[in-house]
């Protein structure tokens, strides 16, 4: 059963955010908003190391401890933005379904929290 959870109301115990390399496939969409973002073009880039991300929502598969999708925050800025690139982890390559800047200050205080669901238990990421 797939679930989507958030940062900020926790993440189940089973999951485990992973430390990798992970080679990167872009779809049609993410190319597009890639050079079409209002804060400026983002990098398309070959791969990006999960270490450097902070994982912000997350599609998990409870039955099969799988995550299906990820939303990562860049923990560096670039201009004063920060990269949210949304991942599917598949082999050989994850693919980028969509990505954009957003700003180092914006900090989305308007969380819906009826749109996710809450660990009993959550783990620590």
């Amino acid at each position: 059963m797939n679930k989507l959870y958030h940062r900020e109301l926790g993440f189940p115990m089973t999951f485990h955010y992973p430390s990798v390399l992970a080679e990167l496939e872009w779809s049609k969409h993410a190319e597009e908003q890639s050079m079409a973002d209002r804060y400026g073009a983002i990098r398309m880039m070959d791969a990006l190391h999960t270490d450097d991300y902070i994982p912000i929502e997350v599609e998990y598969d409870l039955d099969n401890s799988t995550i299906i999708k990820m939303l990562l925050r860049s923990k560096s800025s670039y201009s004063g933005n920060n990269v949210c690139i949304v991942v599917m982890p598949r082999k050989p390559r994850w693919f980028v379904k969509t990505v954009w800047y957003n700003r180092v200050n914006d900090t989305h205080r308007t969380l819906d929290a009826s749109k996710y669901s809450v660990p009993a238990f959550r783990a620590r990421i």
